[in-house]
């Protein structure tokens, strides 16, 4: 994972996009109707890097009606602080919660696992390889992993090229820069899951829309996801990119609530059954 003691320091404006309601928890119901539209029996999950728990909460009322379980790991005790108040709020009493390292599940049972999800998690392990082994690891024979992760196209990045062009600077965010955002092409996400073992795997892509209070949306490009791509220009200009990005969207949109449009890619891979 990234700086721990980042994250732990943007959790509070990082959650309030990456929660159960808005754009981000639209993918993931997404996610979850590709892979159990309908519950006909006790299902385990597992959420991986799950945060506030966009994913984990509608997965948890998704199969509390058949007493299913999900289990939630994040390697910050801090967003599972949040996850448990969000849980408490909404009476879901069917959610475990893990602090552990998502490349690293050694005390979750092999083979335990109906479906394993991560939410724009995977993509910002250290080692996404790790990450999606260990999600085969856990999955029953038969089992479905699901990822969402961001193309290089994504909404927020276009955003920071804007700025840079303003700011005098090339559009460009070098590969080196924004692979360790995210994958940069559909091969390098499916080679993951193939390496993993996955018998089959599929791509596909959502879009979906939010309106947004602009502030909140500058806050979240605060998180250390977006912090990194200022790399890409001369250290003088980059306390510039934030303001350059609040005030084209203002020009843009003429007032504080802005739409906040994105395309994810959401993977889905199989895990063949024993012979």
């Amino acid at each position: 994972m990234n700086d721990l003691n980042e994250w732990s320091a943007a959790a509070d404006d990082f959650t309030k996009v990456m929660n159960s309601k808005g754009l981000f928890a639209q993918f993931s119901c997404d996610m979850l109707d590709m892979t159990i539209p309908n519950v006909e029996k006790s299902l385990r999950v597992l959420d991986v890097a799950c945060g506030a728990g966009s994913l984990t909460i509608q997965a948890a009322e998704r199969v509390s009606q058949h007493h299913g379980t999900v289990v939630a790991v994040d390697i910050l005790q801090t967003m599972l602080d949040r996850l448990s108040a969000n849980l408490a709020t909404q009476n879901l009493q069917n959610v475990e919660l893990h602090c552990l390292n998502g490349e690293d599940m050694y005390s979750l049972e092999p083979e335990s696992f109906d479906f394993a999800y991560s939410s724009f998690g995977v993509n910002i392990f250290k080692d996404r390889q790790k990450g999606i082994s260990e999600m085969y690891r856990l999955l029953k024979p038969g089992g479905i992993a699901s990822i969402s992760t961001v193309d290089r196209d994504w909404v927020e990045y276009e955003m920071v090229r804007d700025a840079f062009e303003e700011l005098g600077e090339k559009r460009d965010i070098p590969d080196e820069i924004l692979s360790k955002q995210t994958t940069l092409d559909d091969k390098e996400l499916m080679d993951l899951y193939i390496n993993a073992g996955f018998k089959s795997v599929e791509i596909h892509r959502s879009t979906r829309v939010e309106m947004m209070n602009l502030d909140t949306l500058i806050d979240f490009f605060k998180s250390p996801i977006f912090a990194a791509l200022a790399e890409a220009i001369p250290e003088s200009k980059r306390h510039l990119i934030l303001p350059t990005i609040k005030k084209q969207l203002l020009e843009k949109y003429k007032c504080d609530i802005v739409p906040f449009e994105g395309t994810c890619v959401i993977s889905i891979g199989t895990k063949g059954n024993h012979q």
